[in-house]
């Protein structure tokens, strides 16, 4: 074999120097030789990069272990004594950049020697993991996170199998991670939720978007319950969908309030039919198809006969339970899709989607035979109820106002025409409705509203009890004829409130008190203000007297301001009087419980209305020193407002004897005739209520 030339082998060693020397400087990772004192022999780019050294300052010979984090410097030299005798080690550490940049790296050093064997240098290869580091923690707090999320997460393929679920998951629905890995998300499906709503949800996220909604589920027990989704694509770095990640939360609780205050809205709280407003909303939804989808419906009006006569012989719980028995009878009555509603009072309707006027005709007839058949019985009474029924066929768009004002009109030729019978609208109807009584007032009440007929009275509310407290009115609406005679709210009341306009009476009455208020010259009395149930059911009128109170800013009359209204009217409109109450009582208006203690379920629902007064009903208060029951009724509406710190009013004070025993059960305030009388707002003064309050001294 021919011998190497000595050139050659010095040209192949120096090609292998530059090889090394090219692949040290080119290394992305930082290489870096030290001595045995732990001095820099050689440092790459890379490694000049991570000390934040300029490549023309020179590094070599200086302490490595400067460039680590100074807690961590004494573990960096134990461990470059290990190297130096012989230890291969990986460690990591903290590098410290003469521009204070702090990076996380992890070295792979060993032992350096010569041909003798002799260990004369450490070797370190080192990668900068700081970008890393920081992921593992992110990620390990994103675990952290999801195992304790207080909501169930998973993960699915792309085809909706389980991969990945995480402890609350196994909670909600009482499935363990062994039973749903590996299955189908059908495992919860309850049968409950339209398909609709899963095909909409898979093609949003296919097409790479959040989707989020409601889904009715099943547990593993079998239990539906209401969850609230959220399904967002999980994607690769080529943004190919991979995965699917859900977060899933119980809110079958949260749902059940919601539906019950979707509910109260929108039925009455007694029978437990739909109020006015849902009735309106609902008939406004049909007539607003009609011009699309032409087809045919049919209205009903109902008039009830001798409701009265049960409610004055036998009181308002009888009243009431009549009410409930009635309802019940009309909805056997009808067809399942049928709406029957209360509109208040004793006024209810029915509303009958496609259907004919034939058809229509048969099951108003069917109520009027099953309402002659029924009888309510009553302690030792029994009462036959009566009906006559307004029919309205409704075939073209017309605003509800309209609508119902025809059918009242047929109604009302229902009773004209003898009672317990059905009558189908036609045009002379309405001529003839115009011309009745009903009309007459909705006319006279329409011209007294945009004429100011109307005037305030005021009676004087005294205290009587032996604590110091604020004297007050309760102001009065009437309405003065065109001939200037006072005409009495039981007139005009009624229809006011069968036809919605009872609560241009309620505004008109509190924009004229706030402006006697404001021009009292001394101290401003309280006043308290009569409210409709109309009115507190309007999302507008609140924002009414805001504005009005607003423009009073500077007199507070918010917190002279008391509103009364009716136990009848709170319990009927349960949910929107406790709105309408804590909204005002932030302005700082007070709250009076009227007419307390006619409804049997009064104290049931006192425990939830914020007010400030009970008024004790006058049928309770009248003639208390003869009767011991009424006394005991008396003492205890005053016990369970003293319980529950209300203070009570005792209303329909007509004699000294009267007088002395409320006082006597420890009533807080007294009004009636024996007090004094109401009298024309703009003639009481400061001076006559203080006269009040010196006669009730001397009636007792």
């Amino acid at each position: 074999m021919m011998a190497k030339h000595p050139v050659q082998s010095e040209s192949a060693e120096a090609l292998e120097r530059h090889f090394l020397d090219a692949l040290f400087q080119a290394e992305t990772a930082m290489v870096v030789s030290l001595s045995r004192e732990g001095r820099i022999l050689n440092i790459n780019p890379a490694g000049l990069m991570l000390a934040e050294v300029d490549e023309n300052q020179n590094v070599i010979g200086h302490l490595f272990s400067d460039f680590v984090l100074p807690s961590e410097r004494e573990r960096f030299k134990r461990m470059h004594d290990r190297i130096m005798n012989g230890a291969n080690e990986t460690f990591s550490c903290q590098m410290v950049g003469l521009n204070g940049a702090v990076h996380c790296i992890e070295a792979h050093s060993s032992p350096v020697v010569d041909h003798q064997n002799n260990i004369i240098a450490h070797l370190s290869i080192a990668h900068d993991i700081t970008q890393l580091k920081a992921t593992k923690e992110q990620l390990r707090k994103l675990s952290n996170a999801i195992e304790n999320s207080p909501n169930a997460v998973f993960i699915t393929d792309t085809q909706g199998v389980i991969e990945y679920v995480n402890p609350m998951y196994s909670e909600i629905t009482g499935y363990l991670t062994s039973d749903v890995v590996g299955n189908s998300l059908r495992l919860l499906n309850s049968g409950e939720t339209p398909e609709e709503v899963y095909e909409t949800m898979w093609r949003t996220v296919y097409g790479g978007q959040v989707w989020r909604g409601e889904v009715r589920n099943r547990r593993k027990n079998g239990e539906v319950y209401w969850a609230q989704e959220s399904v967002s694509p999980i994607t690769d770095d080529f943004g190919v969908i991979t995965h699917f990640v859900s977060v899933h939360q119980d809110i079958t609780a949260a749902r059940k309030r919601s539906d019950q205050i979707d509910y109260h809205a929108s039925h009455d709280n007694l029978t437990g039919l739909v109020n006015r407003r849902e009735f309106e909303n609902r008939l406004s939804r049909v007539v607003s198809t009609l011009d699309s989808r032409p087809s045919e419906h049919v209205m009903c009006v109902l008039d009830l006969d001798r409701f009265k006569a049960v409610n004055d012989v036998c009181g308002h719980a009888a009243g009431d339970e009549l009410l409930r028995q009635i309802s019940r009878v009309l909805q056997e009555s009808v067809r399942a899709r049928d709406t029957v509603a209360r509109l208040g009072g004793d006024e209810f309707v029915v509303l009958m989607e496609h259907c004919t006027v034939k058809r229509g005709r048969r099951i108003a007839e069917k109520i009027i035979t099953s309402l002659n058949r029924f009888r309510f019985l009553w302690e030792d009474k029994s009462f036959s109820i009566g009906v006559s029924i307004g029919l309205l066929p409704i075939t073209n768009s017309a605003p509800v106002d309209r609508l119902l004002n025809h059918a009242d009109s047929a109604c009302y030729a229902a009773k004209n025409a003898g009672r317990n019978r059905v009558c189908v609208y036609q045009e002379k109807h309405q001529q003839e409705f115009q011309n009745s009584g009903d009309a007459v007032w909705v006319g006279r009440v329409q011209k007294a509203l945009k004429k100011d007929l109307f005037e305030l009275h005021a009676q004087p509310i005294v205290p009587i009890g032996s604590h110091s407290q604020p004297r007050f009115y309760e102001v009065l609406v009437r309405m003065r004829s065109s001939k200037g005679k006072t005409i009495l709210p039981g007139a005009f009341f009624p229809v006011s409130e069968r036809y919605s306009l009872i609560d241009k009476i309620d505004r008109w009455v509190i924009s004229a008190t706030l402006v006697w208020m404001a021009q009292q010259p001394r101290s401003i009395p309280m006043c308290s203000i009569n409210l409709s149930g109309a009115s507190i059911s309007d999302p507008a009128f609140e924002q009414f007297i805001k504005n009005e109170l607003k423009k009073y800013d500077s007199l507070k009359l918010a917190e002279k301001i008391c509103f009364e209204i009716s136990e009848t009217l709170v319990i009927a409109n349960l949910s929107d009087a406790i709105r309408f109450i804590n909204r005002l009582k932030k302005s700082g208006c007070r709250f009076c419980l009227d007419d307390f203690g006619s409804g049997l379920s009064s104290f049931s629902y006192l425990k939830s209305l914020p007010v400030d007064y009970l008024k004790i009903g006058g049928s309770f208060v009248k003639g208390i020193e003869d009767d011991p029951v009424q006394e005991a009724i008396v003492q205890s509406v005053n016990h369970i407002g003293r319980m529950m710190h209300r203070q009570t009013i005792a209303e329909c004070i007509e004699s000294r004897e009267t007088l002395e025993r409320v006082k006597e059960i420890g009533v807080d305030f007294a009004q009636g005739y024996s007090i004094g009388k109401p009298r024309l707002m703009h003639r009481v003064t400061q001076k006559r209520m203080h006269r009040y309050s010196d006669n009730v001294s001397d009636l007792i």
